[in-house]
């Protein structure tokens, strides 16, 4: 899978099963609504990071977490989570498994980059928006954002933000120097054109 956005998947807190894996994008298995079994054994603990213990005591909040690469070992998967709880009598389609007063669920985002940041204010948008629809079989806007951040996250642009963030205006000066040949063997002399 190329790119720096993986996957998006909603967790939901099932009264007797805990938390649960209910729906993937892009598609695992050739499914987007899937179950825990369909996570490739790396990720089993998914659910549990993306929709953490004692997330019933707030209404809303979001956590960062880290899971093995599958494609590339020793290599990490950053996760970036919001979840919240709102009322189960708001739910316009209530399943028979909602059997408690309020309905917990997360929206995860996993990437190849910790964009923890800009991910988590996407998240945090599309949660709210999503919950509000009271209608969680309503998944097509989590489609939409995930190739939303698939053609708006574009690695190499970060990366020379993050080169430019790390050395300022040096980094024009830096590449001026490569550009035009000028190959200075001087500490002293590259410190003047630097600074």
């Amino acid at each position: 899978m190329s790119g720096s956005i993986l996957y998006v998947f909603v967790v939901g807190f099932h009264h007797k099963r805990g938390c649960q894996v209910e729906y993937s994008y892009p598609p695992i298995n050739n499914k987007t609504r899937i179950s825990d079994e369909d996570l490739p054994p790396e990720w089993k603990t998914l659910p549990s990071l993306a929709l953490p213990d004692g997330a019933h005591n707030f209404e809303k909040d979001s956590v960062f977490f880290h899971l093995p690469s599958l494609e590339k070992p020793n290599q990490t998967v950053y996760g970036v989570s919001c979840y919240r709880q709102i009322s189960s009598q708001t739910l316009l389609n209530r399943s028979e498994d909602v059997t408690r007063c309020t309905v917990q669920k997360s929206v995860c985002v996993l990437s190849v980059l910790p964009l923890y940041g800009l991910l988590k204010a996407e998240l945090e948008a599309i949660t709210q928006v999503y919950f509000s629809q009271c209608d969680f079989d309503k998944v097509e806007l989590l489609a939409e954002m995930y190739e939303h951040l698939k053609r708006t996250i574009n690695i190499s642009e970060l990366k020379n933000r993050a080169m430019y963030g790390t050395f300022g205006r040096s980094t024009f000066i830096s590449s001026k120097l490569v550009l035009t040949n000028v190959f200075i063997y001087s500490t002293e002399q590259i410190s003047v054109y630097c600074y």
